[in-house]
């Protein structure tokens, strides 16, 4: 049968079950960058009002927070809108500095990656915020069905290289999709989509390979 966001625990948003600006934020600490994904529900509650007028009224943050708008996404089954946002791991501190200039209502952040360890009692102390270290690879997983099923024919897709066809034709033995693998970077890359169906009797068993700047994982 095909998978449902229910398979994954989620369903709309219900403001009325949380008094934690928290719940809206979702954090991974990478090697090099840290990431933030921000849910803004169509009714903000009011507790979050404080933490969303900071992260959307700007796309730059310090010296090295980014906002990427072409990211973000709509989800009519969640009922808002998803914000993603990345800055460097070694400016935590900044990061942290920040938020203690305005009343954030947050009290827990669901986080994955080594600096929800490392950063957990700082995060505590300084914010009175506590981590909630989730497990990466179950994360990622979920992740990947979760936009699988928001977006299927869009958000699954591979590249490939732009090359004359009579160079192709020259070279095909020696190319994968049209090009080796030595000169890819040479050539200009068009985005081709892959539509994948998540579907519980074919999408497992599957192999995820996850590059890190630090640590990666298959």
């Amino acid at each position: 049968r095909p998978y449902s966001h229910s398979d994954l625990g989620w369903g709309p948003w219900d403001h009325r079950m949380a008094t934690d600006a928290g719940a809206c934020l979702g954090l991974d600490f990478g090697g090099t960058l840290s990431k933030i994904v921000f849910f803004e529900p169509r009714e903000m509650p009011q507790y979050a009002n404080p933490l969303a007028d900071f992260l959307l009224s700007r796309t730059l943050y310090g010296r090295s927070g980014t906002r990427d708008e072409e990211l973000a996404f709509t989800s009519e089954k969640l009922g808002g809108r998803l914000h993603f946002i990345h800055f460097e791991t070694s400016r935590t501190a900044g990061a942290i500095s920040m938020l203690e200039k305005f009343q954030h209502n947050i009290h827990r952040v669901h986080a994955t990656g080594g600096g929800a360890y490392k950063y957990s009692k700082l995060v505590k102390d300084r914010l009175g915020i506590r981590l909630m270290k989730q497990d990466e690879l179950q994360t990622v997983v979920r992740g990947i069905i979760f936009t699988l099923l928001e977006h299927p024919d869009s958000e699954c897709y591979t590249y490939e290289a732009i090359v004359d066809n009579a160079e192709e034709s020259s070279t095909k033995s020696k190319r994968h999709h049209g090009v080796s693998h030595v000169d890819a970077l040479s050539y200009e890359m068009t985005k081709v989509p892959c539509p994948l169906r998540v579907d519980a009797d074919n999408f497992f068993p599957l192999l995820v390979v996850n590059i890190g700047s630090g640590v990666s994982v298959i």
